[in-house]
């Protein structure tokens, strides 16, 4: 299974130091036209802040879709993004984002 990143310049540097491939995007159009792309045994990390606002089938395809898996991470939900960075820790052995 490969795991991307999809995101701001601001959101991607921790994902890139882990050896994560990364994809810069800056708009919703751009990110789900990367997501839709994606070869089939992809997990997506998505940021949550570039596909808010999209319309509601898109949301439906981001939120059902199953391969490749898509989760979007807010930097803003906090609660959200420590349940991630403590799989992510636990998955991967490094923390994707401390700082320094």
């Amino acid at each position: 299974m490969e795991l991307l990143a999809i995101g701001t310049s601001a959101f991607l540097p921790g994902f890139a130091l882990a050896g994560v491939r990364t994809i810069l995007a800056t708009s919703a159009a751009s990110a789900l036209s990367h997501a839709r792309a994606s070869p089939k045994g992809t997990l997506l990390i998505i940021e949550e802040s570039l596909v808010k606002d999209v319309a509601p089938q898109e949301r439906a395809w981001l939120e059902t879709n199953t391969d490749p898996i898509i989760i979007t991470i807010s930097a803003d939900d906090t609660a959200q993004a420590d349940r991630m960075r403590r799989a992510i820790r636990g998955t991967l052995g490094v923390d994707l984002m401390a700082k320094g």
